[in-house]
């Protein structure tokens, strides 16, 4: 039996923390699969628009099962390369998993013909599956986490089932993919772990939580350093982001993971995103001394009343302490900052402008808030009829921004003028004018014109 993972391509959304990522669900799947002897393949379209480049990859790999990663920015290239499947391969077998599929197996099942929906985690239902395939067995009931249509027609949802210690699932499988795919704008290769899977918290404006419901596990201290290590192999130097939704820097876990990495003598530079009341000045040094050049906070904003409708659960007193012992230690202290979060007026926006002057982050990276599926923030704006269900079977919509309260012209402006009020340097305005103008202009050509006529 013969199975082909594809990521789909995302467009050309710019990731500040890594730019290009590799397909690590994927990766984590494929390993768990060969693990039990099962031949794989990994296809990542990664920025590749080109329906016609598309096809003919797809034409020349069949398969006997067919599994499509959807997570909602790429889901019209998902449902478009399902189509090309179901034309070309007709007897395979076609599934989808990711974050999107997981929130819409119910809207998926009714409009895109696929055999089955995998819900949250997928290494172990995902191998289940295959197994029962190759065996002949067509009952899907047995398998945790899975949504299909029952011989009757009914959509029937199996109960998901977490991986209590995610060590036991099998180190991502790199041999299947190809790095050089995954350069950033500086010509280097960025590189990913996970540490833990999910999150304790449960922000209004986040889709983890409604993925995880709160479950979060972590792998040991002797799995990350394997993860490293294998890394190095790769490259000597480079820098690594513990892509973690939550990375706790207050924990013995942290404090033995730095000696670890210190004591194999890895060279990687490595970055993680945490949060402001979750870090400890001798556990900062330490990170320092074991390579971590930046942390990620999510600030997002500078407002008690915006903070309070987000639940973020902390306070500004919190976010000053983290920024002044992270600055202290040696260690990047880098801000997240979301503008137009509901509620959002002059008062709120220079409340953020005045908080950031007192922190003096190293850098800031600002966004526009988006309405994403399975969200607090989204279940509001379905109250308010901003939006419903519907709205993504149209394959043109792309996440909405929340603009209900300020325009989305006046959320960028303000973006801008935030960005020029932070910087001392006049070169540096330079580049943020040209930024905020003439690289929206290259990419909206890019949007219109790539991928014709090849």
């Amino acid at each position: 039996m013969k199975i082909v993972l594809i990521n789909p391509p995302t467009g050309f959304s710019y990731n500040p923390e890594l730019s290009i990522s590799y397909p690590l669900g994927l990766m984590y799947i494929a390993a768990t699969l060969e693990e039990k002897g099962l031949a794989v393949k990994i296809i990542d379209f990664v920025n590749d628009q080109n329906v016609r480049h598309i096809e003919k990859v797809i034409a020349k790999n069949s398969a006997d099962i067919f599994g499509i990663s959807v997570i909602t920015d790429n889901r019209s290239m998902a449902f478009s390369i399902v189509n090309i499947i179901r034309r070309i391969h007709r007897n395979s077998r076609v599934v989808l998993g990711g974050i999107h599929s997981t929130l819409f197996y119910r809207q998926i099942l009714d409009n895109i013909n696929v055999n089955a929906v995998f819900l949250g985690e997928g290494e172990l239902p995902f191998l289940k599956y295959v197994t029962n395939c190759k065996l002949g067995i067509s009952d899907l009931k047995d398998i945790p986490g899975v949504a299909f249509r029952d011989p009757g027609g009914k959509i029937v949802a199996t109960k998901r089932v977490w991986v209590k210690c995610i060590d036991e699932i099998p180190k991502p499988a790199f041999h299947l993919i190809e790095l050089n795919k995954y350069k950033n704008r500086f010509n280097e290769i960025d590189f990913h772990i996970m540490t833990s899977r999910g999150c304790p918290f449960r922000c209004n404006f986040c889709s983890i939580s409604s993925i995880y419901k709160g479950c979060y596990r972590v792998h040991s201290v002797a799995r990350v350093i394997e993860e490293m290590m294998i890394i190095q192999s790769f490259k000597k130097q480079g820098r690594v982001m513990f892509h973690d939704d939550f990375f706790a820097v207050d924990t013995d876990r942290t404090r033995e993971l730095c000696k670890g990495i210190i004591k194999k003598k890895i060279r990687l530079k490595w970055t993680v995103r945490s949060r402001v009341d979750k870090v400890d000045f001798a556990t900062l040094r330490l990170m320092k001394e074991s390579g971590c050049e930046a942390i990620f906070f999510g600030v997002e904003t500078g407002s008690p009343k915006i903070l309070e409708a987000m639940n973020k659960k902390f306070s500004f007193e919190d976010v000053k302490r983290a920024f002044a012992l992270t600055k202290e230690s040696g260690i990047k202290a880098i801000c997240n900052i979301m503008l137009g979060y509901p509620g959002e007026d002059k008062e709120t926006l220079r409340e953020t402008r005045e908080l950031l002057f007192v922190i003096k982050p190293d850098k800031v990276y600002f966004s526009a808030v988006k309405i994403l599926p399975g969200t607090v923030l989204y279940n509001q704006c379905a109250e308010k009829r901003l939006i419903d269900d519907s709205f993504w079977l149209e394959p043109k919509n792309k996440v909405p921004l929340y603009v209900a309260d300020m325009g989305k012209i006046r959320i960028l402006w303000n973006m801008f003028k935030m960005r020029m009020v932070l910087e001392v340097s006049f070169l540096a305005k330079i580049v943020i004018t040209y930024k905020a103008f003439f690289r929206r202009v290259k990419l909206l050509y890019m949007r219109l014109f790539y991928g014709k006529g090849k």
